[in-house]
């Protein structure tokens, strides 16, 4: 785990180190993003869910252009500890100007132990954006003393909708999202349907949102879910 750390962080100096340099001989740090959710259950885009509250943070910085160096972490709201804490780098390039493709890697840490040690996935992203956006991507789940090789295709599509537009911006974004799986967690084939509604606020720096999802289990092991959450971020 401290050999992750290192290089995580080697990258973030080289990549810092990179930047072009002003006149006075100093150059800007990248100014991270920080978010923080409580949501009403633990629950993956493959569709495999706990329904138990928790709290789930996220704080990322783009140290280059189109590199992402982010930090995730979960924590139930019955439990003192952090479950889960996935170290995630991405590199990301346009093809279009509506079209990105992003590559990953993630390192998925269990503090407290109780989904195991650790896990790691790699994965590819093609994302649209324009009059609506839609999102395809897939991680593999690489073989680990308790976790089978295995792999998630994740599809999603939703369409922003403007409802004030001033100083304070305020937008409702219907979705659906679904996801096919290949031994994920012993999961096959198509897992859900899920329709889902955010409600966006924004001013200046900070955000808001508030979300609902109907997760639609089509594979006999992904369950019907209604679940959803309050996040606040701010970008700095």
């Amino acid at each position: 785990m401290s050999s992750l750390k290192s290089i995580l962080a080697g990258i973030l100096v080289g990549a810092s180190a990179l930047m072009p340099f002003q006149k006075s001989q100093a150059f800007e740090l990248p100014k991270p993003y920080v978010q923080s959710s409580l949501v009403s259950a633990f629950v993956s885009p493959a569709g495999p869910a706990i329904n138990e509250t928790c709290r789930q943070d996220w704080m990322s910085i783009n140290p280059v252009k189109g590199l992402e160096l982010g930090v995730w972490q979960n924590q139930f709201t019955s439990e003192r500890s952090i479950s889960e804490r996935d170290y995630c780098l991405t590199y990301s390039v346009p093809l279009t100007s509506n079209l990105t493709a992003s590559a990953t890697a993630q390192y998925w840490d269990y503090p407290n132990e109780r989904f195991g040690d650790h896990d790691s996935v790699e994965g590819l992203t093609l994302s649209y954006s324009g009059k609506f956006d839609a999102k395809v991507f897939w991680n593999h789940l690489n073989k680990t003393e308790l976790t089978e090789n295995g792999d998630r295709f994740c599809a999603s599509v939703s369409k922003t909708i403007p409802v004030v537009d001033s100083k304070v911006k305020v937008n409702l974004t219907p979705s659906l999202s679904s996801s096919v799986n290949n031994n994920y967690y012993g999961t096959y084939g198509l897992a859900h349907l899920t329709p889902g509604i955010k409600l966006g606020v924004s001013y200046k720096n900070f955000n808001a949102h508030a979300f609902f999802n109907a997760q639609r289990g089509v594979s006999s092991k992904i369950e019907n879910l209604n679940w959803g959450g309050i996040s606040l971020g701010y970008s700095f």
